[in-house]
């Protein structure tokens, strides 16, 4: 990835921490360093799992053609190269009715932190549903809504950051298996 690139991305991380715009984490889930509110919210539960939709594997940026990376301790999109910081499976039990996507690694999505990652851990900051967004080229595609915030998805247009922003329809949200 360009390096260039992903200095602007943490650039932006940093400054929506500081503006007070990005979550924060609970005591249980934050690092000792990290400053963090203990508020709680439902976990949206309001769909089962889609069947037959989760598979392992990359996932792909229908805008940006790159892949969700978890290397360089911040959660990005970057070129897909099929490493253990872009394959990603579900933690959750098939009854369970969101999803936990981790990498190889046992980093979680988690819609609590600043870098949009953190160690797996049994919190509901870490857990998703998913809506089909639509089709494109014959790849299905579907948007990441996080369970605490159901208008919250999954945004890999901030400067190669992937953060959660307001659910609002476009490429930068739309999600696939590569």
């Amino acid at each position: 990835m360009n390096l260039t690139r992903k200095a602007a991305g943490l650039l932006a991380a940093t400054t929506l921490a500081i503006t007070g715009l990005a979550l924060t984490a609970p005591a249980s889930q934050a690092s000792p360093a990290a400053s963090h509110t203990t508020t709680t919210a439902p976990v949206h539960r309001s769909a089962p799992k889609l069947p037959g939709v989760w598979r392992d594997g990359a996932l792909y940026n229908l805008e940006t053609a790159e892949c969700l990376d978890s290397s360089y301790n911040i959660l990005s999109v970057s070129p897909c190269n099929g490493d253990g910081f872009q394959t990603w499976h579900d933690l959750q039990s098939t009854s369970s009715s969101t999803y936990q996507p981790s990498d190889l690694y046992g980093t979680c999505t988690d819609g609590g932190q600043s870098n949009g990652e953190f160690p797996c851990n049994a919190g509901n900051w870490q857990q998703w549903t998913f809506q089909y967004a639509g089709n494109v080229g014959g790849r299905n595609y579907y948007y990441f809504h996080w369970a605490r915030n159901y208008n919250t998805c999954l945004d890999g247009g901030q400067a190669g950051v992937a953060m959660w922003f307001p659910c609002n329809g476009n490429n930068y949200q739309k999600w696939s298996w590569n």
